[in-house]
């Protein structure tokens, strides 16, 4: 139910939105860089 009613109201929007941070169109294209941190801090280890 929840996801007919978001993709109907997807539909309505038709102004694409544009990245405006490298960072972000790399996320939105699905190219993300993921487990960065080459070293976590002591207490999350």
């Amino acid at each position: 139910m929840v996801g007919a009613s978001a993709a109907a109201l997807a539909a309505l929007n038709v102004e694409p939105i544009c990245a405006k941070l490298f960072a972000a169109a790399a996320t939105i294209s699905g190219v993300a860089n993921t487990y960065d941190i080459a070293v976590l801090p002591q207490g999350l280890r």
